[in-house]
């Protein structure tokens, strides 16, 4: 438990780095007990003081993580989008809905944890050799949606055995938090401001330009109005 705890002495030091931010002090223990029984859920202790503390939680930065396995959802600098990480509250991130809502279209291996604000689900491992690892779910391609298209292909496949829309993100809830990045976004108003300053250099440029111009010509006008006069 010492260890566990130093490691989410670890995380936590950069989750606030990161900005995270929450809408309680604390979760009741209770809670988190009653759905791992109802469920047989067992989560690992790293994971439950972190849901235990945050909840249901977001970052104020813009915040990308580094999965280890990529999928067409990530992008071309190797990140993937972060929405926010279920918990105890009401709403559409409520940590029991989630496990309820998608209990017959993920497999049994895993349970949600969080999204990524686009339908996609993150998930941890409670079970055999997907325990403690993080999941990244691709809600594009559930084997329901290729089972209702009548795929022959996958009749009589189970979910429990259908991998082919999730993919590693971390192995441990540890590294899948120490894979997140803060996104750096040049602001709208940065990118206007250094446009006008490239147009102020190229405008005094020019000027400087045609003043040059201006004085060449008057120099030689000059010396060919001396040279006449001779």
């Amino acid at each position: 438990m010492t260890m566990t705890n130093d490691s989410f002495n670890q995380i936590e030091k950069y989750l606030i780095e990161l900005g995270i931010s929450s809408g309680a002090d604390s979760y009741s223990e209770e809670e988190l007990i009653r759905l791992e029984e109802k469920y047989e859920i067992d989560f690992l202790e790293i994971y439950k003081i972190f849901v235990l503390k945050y909840g249901n939680s977001t970052f104020e930065n813009d915040v990308r993580y580094r999965p280890l396995n990529q999928s067409h959802w990530t992008g071309k600098d190797g990140l993937n989008a972060f929405g926010s990480f279920f918990g105890f509250e009401e709403g559409v991130n409520n940590l029991e809905e989630n496990i309820k809502r998608y209990y017959d279209r993920v497999p049994n291996s895993i349970v949600p944890i969080a999204d990524d604000g686009v339908g996609n689900l993150i998930s941890i491992g409670i079970k055999g050799d997907h325990i403690g690892k993080i999941y990244f779910w691709d809600h594009e391609n559930e084997i329901t949606a290729k089972i209702m298209l009548n795929e022959k292909v996958y009749v009589g496949v189970s979910v429990d055995d259908y991998w082919e829309n999730i993919f590693l993100i971390a192995e441990s809830f540890f590294d899948f938090i120490k894979s997140f990045e803060i996104e750096e976004v040049v602001s709208e108003e940065s990118d206007i401001e250094s446009k006008i300053v490239s147009e102020k250099m190229s405008g005094n440029f020019m000027a400087m330009m045609l003043a040059a111009k201006a004085e060449l010509e008057a120099k030689e006008k000059t010396r060919k109005e001396k040279k006449k006069d001779k």
